[in-house]
């Protein structure tokens, strides 16, 4: 949630454009001391890496059948272990 928020409705979402979130900002938005932010933000950033998303496209009369498109929230997540 604290990436989403950071998307611009008015700007793309493109490949290009990173988010990032930092374990002082997850203790300053949960108001954890910083030390519990640090176990809190990898076990979330696996969790989310791990989660699909599932698009269902639906015909538009030239196409017979419904076809979903399974992909990731996320392409990549990096974590700095300390």
């Amino acid at each position: 949630m604290a990436c989403i928020s950071q998307v611009k409705r008015s700007e793309p979402v493109t490949d290009e454009v990173m988010y990032s979130v930092t374990a002082e900002d997850i203790a300053t938005m949960a108001g954890v001391p910083i030390e519990s932010s640090y176990n809190q933000l990898k076990e979330a950033a696996l969790r989310l890496k791990r989660r699909e998303v599932r698009l269902t496209h639906v015909p538009n009369g030239k196409v017979k059948r419904l076809s979903v498109m399974m992909t990731g929230w996320v392409q990549t997540i990096v974590y700095a272990d300390g």
